[in-house]
């Protein structure tokens, strides 16, 4: 299903800029070469863990390595460091971090009367946004209802704890809110 919309096409061109081989970015993240070679040619998808480790290694943000494609991005949240340098946390030790999303939420947020938490964001999605293919399989939770599960409680409890999550939910954080991947994950 995320087959071509998160891209690591940039990780090549990002790694030539800084002058490092596959096998340098290899030792520096601690990810054996193999699996770097699949992740940037698109036969493997990354945990948030492990990308977070590449860039820690590169000292680049996220977007820098990591394209989101077929969201249409809000444009006020496409570019986080477009007009601002990116500056990597000093001895970072390439763990994920979602801080960005609870200020993302916080900000968005803040003003508006409908004070929303990221569990309220994405504890429940609208009936007609279920995919079709899902509404016969569970009739009771997911066309019978108008609601059904967005995040399942664990994949909120890593997030709310900075653990490592699939690049599937950063995709589909990125998607609802309409931003990109750097107010979402970066590392520390």
């Amino acid at each position: 299903m995320y087959e071509g919309l998160i891209v690591f096409e940039d990780m090549r061109n990002y790694m030539e800029s800084r002058r490092m081989t596959l096998s340098e970015l290899a030792e520096a993240s601690g990810l054996d070469a193999p699996r770097l070679a699949r992740i940037r040619s698109g036969e493997t998808l990354p945990t948030a863990g492990t990308v977070a480790r590449i860039c820690a290694a590169l000292g680049c943000p996220v977007s820098a390595i990591c394209e989101l494609r077929g969201i249409e991005y809000r444009d006020e949240y496409k570019y986080k460091y477009k007009d601002r340098e990116f500056v990597p946390p000093e001895d970072a030790l390439g763990l994920p971090s979602y801080q960005p999303l609870r200020d993302f939420v916080y900000e968005f947020y803040k003003e508006r009367e409908d004070k929303k938490t990221l569990s309220d964001l994405f504890d429940t999605i609208p009936k007609d946004e279920v995919p079709e293919r899902l509404r016969g399989k569970a009739p009771r939770q997911y066309a019978g209802g108008k609601r059904i599960p967005g995040l399942v409680p664990r994949v909120r409890a890593d997030i709310k704890a900075d653990r490592s999550v699939s690049m599937r939910v950063v995709y589909k954080i990125c998607r609802k809110l309409r931003c990109s991947v750097d107010y979402v994950l970066t590392y520390r």
